[in-house]
């Protein structure tokens, strides 16, 4: 709930369960985006801050990004957080303790597609087979690359 900063949490058929996140303990923000890797919920903040808390709601640790303007947020099979940045044209792969271990960029594009100079990374998802999708709003693209 983006008026309250709060995670509304229900159970799968839509019982309210709690919330979380008003309380000095478990602060948030301001909420871009959510995820999940079914042990632990993470908040992406508005300013690149990733908030990762408990099944329960309860606050575990602040990860902060170089990001200026996140718009969402992956969380992998290996615990690394992709965040993708629409106005400085990026996506970075952080580990779980936030140090940065690529990034893909307007520069790392360049030459690969038409409009490389252009790039507003707005989604991103991950397949089985190792492919990360990162959709482009600014081509109106999906553009796929093998991650190693």
């Amino acid at each position: 709930d983006g008026s309250t900063k709060r995670i509304l949490c229900f159970d799968k058929n839509f019982a309210f369960l709690g919330s979380f996140g008003s309380t000095k303990e478990s602060k948030i923000n301001s909420i871009s985006y959510i995820s999940t890797d079914n042990e632990f919920i993470y908040i992406l903040e508005e300013d690149g801050v990733i908030k990762k808390f408990g099944s329960m709601g309860n606050f575990l640790s602040a990860v902060p990004t170089d990001s200026k303007f996140a718009v969402s947020l992956l969380v992998d099979s290996r615990k690394n957080f992709w965040v993708t940045d629409l106005e400085q044209g990026k996506v970075y792969c952080l580990s779980a303790d936030g140090e940065n271990l690529f990034s893909i960029d307007r520069k790392t594009l360049s030459g690969l597609f038409i409009e490389s100079g252009k790039f507003a990374p707005s989604s991103i998802a991950i397949s089985s087979s190792a492919n990360i999708a990162v959709a482009d709003t600014y081509s109106k693209q999906i553009k796929i690359f093998q991650i190693n």
